[in-house]
């Protein structure tokens, strides 16, 4: 079809301005970006002790995340939109390549500290989410008055689902849009929630990855 399109359309130049399955690409793309911020089980050799130890805190919070994350339900996400950003099973490992062929292992180990603030920015807004969805009395009730008392339409914050990155876009995006009430809950000793608390270049970092993913996130 293309080669023929090139006879019927002019200046249009057949195969060589081919694209294909655009969604798809897209949808790769964001898998990679967001595939090098999954947090490690384990420390590998090589690691700096600095690094260790922000791991420690990094995998206390994803062990909390997994006891408290069902697996993802018809409610997980508010709108499901039309699936774009769903990574089917095709969408395999291989097809992304590995960022770190090449590097160095000092390479490796200072892109691994790099990375450390953004894990721990995504694994606390994750363990919040469940936090709340998962709290039937004081956090969630916490949760609302406070959005009313902010004038904030009263909202779930949503859940980031593995299977499908554009979930990762949306729980970003609302935690942004609502901070000051995410940052008045955390900061409420009472509620014990000051482990998932964001300092100011968290969010920082929230806001550059939401942007990063906002290109990808297209309908």
């Amino acid at each position: 079809m293309i080669e023929h399109l090139s006879t019927l359309v002019n200046n249009f130049p057949g195969a060589a301005n081919q694209t294909r399955c655009f969604t798809h690409i897209l949808n790769l793309i964001a898998k990679s970006i967001l595939r090098q911020f999954e947090v490690r089980k384990k420390a590998q050799d090589g690691d700096s002790d600095d690094l260790d130890d922000a791991t420690k805190v990094l995998a206390a919070l994803v062990q909390e995340l997994e006891l408290g994350s069902p697996e993802a339900d018809d409610d997980s996400r508010e709108d499901d939109g039309d699936g774009d950003g769903e990574m089917d099973a095709d969408d395999d490992d291989e097809r992304l390549g590995d960022e770190r062929d090449g590097m160095s292992e000092e390479e490796v180990t200072e892109l691994e500290e790099s990375l450390v603030p953004i894990r721990l920015m995504l694994t606390k807004l994750r363990t919040l989410t469940n936090a709340i969805k998962n709290s039937s009395t004081i956090v969630l009730s916490q949760w609302l008055a406070k959005l009313e008392d902010l004038g904030l339409n009263v909202r779930m914050m949503p859940r980031d689902v593995s299977t499908c990155w554009n979930s990762t876009f949306d729980m970003l995006d609302f935690a942004i849009n609502y901070c000051v009430a995410i940052n008045a809950l955390t900061s409420n000793r009472d509620l014990n929630l000051r482990k998932y608390e964001l300092e100011d270049n968290e969010w920082a970092v929230a806001v550059n990855l939401r942007d990063t993913l906002k290109a990808c996130n297209v309908s």
